[in-house]
């Protein structure tokens, strides 16, 4: 069957990978790619009982309903495309559905693949999960904090805007790249489109306003109820979850401050990791110990001359800064709760640092929770931004 082979050579290059697997709980997508399989050992009535079994289990998957009508018209042996009569009639929509069932299926052969992940460097316990969404893949997995360790707990298909990723404009209907943070769920009514739940994230943060970036309301939400899950690119620029999903990470997503990093970049190996996160940590440590020194000179080299203090230009920040540095005295600086985060960015390597900051001297005594963005140019490392923490 033309269509059969067709499928399977755009999406499917290992069957096998899913026979060898037990699966003991039957969610959406495993019954998904489950009848897919049946697909390609040329069993069309298991194929039909797998979706059907889906269908009952979730009425609204549209997905499932065209793979449902295009088996039932392969019985005959006339069915020649994807989509059926609906690749002509209506050939944008097919493509997304085709879009979507090979962002499923790649990674559900790929998935023990993503169970570890190379992007976080180090998190403190004030984190108690990690949010990783891969815009490329259509992709959200998250992640537990144990002691300090990245544990993987689920993936889920996410869809994206729909002029895809790297939001740089208010209306540009595309998601932000970029490290963020999960802010409170939206407690006002809101309409069908946004299903069960809202989330905000912090868009634009720091860098983004460092860089212009306009725009506001990007969102992780859920779906309509007329709809399990939306193509890989049909937001306005928030993440979407189907319900379905959105409910089963409810405990991470109601947990304010939680980090998400939104990237279209590869993961890196674990000896990059491990030498960056000591890098930084020791420029940490000396920028802290310049300070301590009152060397001004040495200290005011770890930033970057267009670098931000928080709303503060770098120029009339450091003639402040020098001026305080020059009236203290007995200057004593603890930091704690150190998290280190891979940012994501297209033209350097970026990475976000937050820590807990104890400062005092003859001139005051306080606490902050602090935010720095380090970039790294001409192989060093230099602060482009710092203010206070998320």
């Amino acid at each position: 069957m033309r269509y059969i082979l067709l499928f399977f050579l755009l999406f499917y290059t290992n069957s096998k990978a899913i026979e060898a697997e037990e699966i003991t709980e039957h969610l959406p997508e495993e019954l998904l790619v489950m009848s897919l399989d049946k697909i390609s050992q040329g069993d069309i009535s298991e194929a039909i009982n797998k979706i059907n079994i889906l269908i009952k289990q979730v009425p609204n998957f549209k997905l499932a309903h065209l793979i449902h009508g295009d088996l039932l018209t392969a019985r005959s042996g006339n069915l020649n495309y994807f989509g059926g009569r609906a690749h002509k009639s209506n050939p944008d929509v097919v493509k997304d559905f085709k879009d979507e069932a090979s962002r499923r299926i790649k990674n559900y052969l790929q998935k023990n693949q993503n169970l570890y992940p190379n992007f976080n460097i180090q998190l403190s316990q004030k984190y108690k999960y990690l949010i990783y969404v891969d815009v490329k893949s259509s992709r959200l997995f998250t992640y537990k904090n144990d002691n300090g360790r990245l544990v993987f707990n689920s993936d889920h298909y996410v869809s994206i805007g729909k002029n895809g990723f790297d939001k740089k404009y208010e209306g540009d209907k595309r998601t932000p790249v970029g490290m963020y943070f999960l802010k409170n769920k939206i407690k006002r009514k809101l309409p069908d489109l946004y299903g069960d739940g809202a989330y905000r994230i912090n868009y634009p943060n720091a860098y983004d306003k460092l860089n212009k970036y306009t725009g506001s309301g990007i969102w992780i939400h859920g779906t309509p109820q007329n709809t399990y899950s939306r193509a890989p690119q049909s937001s306005d620029g928030c993440l979407v979850l189907s319900n379905f999903d959105l409910k089963k990470i409810a405990s991470i997503l109601n947990t304010p401050d939680t980090p998400i990093i939104i990237s279209n970049k590869s993961l890196k190996d674990s000896n990059t990791l491990i030498n960056r996160k000591q890098t930084i940590l020791n420029k940490v440590e000396n920028w802290k110990k310049y300070w301590v020194k009152k060397d001004f000179n040495s200290y005011i080299k770890f930033y970057e001359k267009n670098a931000m203090y928080g709303n503060q230009a770098y120029k009339n920040w450091m003639l402040k800064k020098k001026d305080v540095i020059n009236k203290s005295r007995n200057i004593d600086i603890k930091l704690s709760n150190i998290s280190i985060f891979e940012y994501p960015n297209i033209e350097n390597e970026m990475v976000l640092v937050n820590f807990d900051q104890d400062y005092k001297s003859n001139l005051i005594a306080n606490k902050m929770h602090k935010t720095q963005i380090w970039i790294k140019k001409s192989d060093d490392w230099k602060i482009l931004y710092e203010g206070k923490g998320n």
